[in-house]
């Protein structure tokens, strides 16, 4: 359920269906609950999370960020791909520019390099451009956080 917003009247606006936004606002809606569910799960039991590719343990309440193998901004394809993104540290994602080689190696590593492939190989499809898409994976995320990492292909 969304969040009720005040109006400068005073009265309380209701949440917008999802079925009502943009697709710019899906685009932000799905990425906001998405990191969020990620990070909670990424998580150590003592609530420190570590950062994928410099292995920082950050503590509990520090700045974990969501960071992505192939840049978001670039490689649209790749942007919700669960496969594409590791929890970091704000050294390594923004200052580091997300590490890539460290990033990429560590990935090979732990799926493999054909699932490493078949994932890359999405990277230039752009990002996904319907808005069935956009509400069902919010839905999926806000219900479970399961998934299926893998891309859809009703995409676009």
């Amino acid at each position: 359920m969304g969040k009720t917003t005040k109006r400068s009247s005073g009265k309380k606006r209701a949440p917008r269906d999802d079925a009502k936004k943009t697709l710019p606002q899906l685009r932000r809606k799905l990425w906001r609950v998405m990191s969020k569910k990620l990070l909670e799960g990424w998580k150590n039991e003592d609530g420190s999370t570590e950062c994928y590719t410099c292995g920082t343990q950050i503590p509990p309440g520090g700045k974990v960020d969501c960071g992505h193998g192939w840049p978001k901004r670039k490689y649209g394809g790749t942007y919700y791909d669960i496969r594409n993104i590791r929890a970091q540290c704000s050294s390594c994602n923004l200052g580091g520019q997300g590490e890539q080689w460290a990033f990429f190696n560590r990935l090979v590593s732990e799926i493999g390099r054909a699932e490493f492939e078949e994932m890359s190989e999405w990277r230039y499809t752009g990002l996904p451009t319907r808005k069935a898409w956009y509400i069902r994976e919010i839905s999926r995320w806000q219900e479970t956080g399961d998934f299926d990492d893998r891309q859809d292909t009703d995409r676009h």
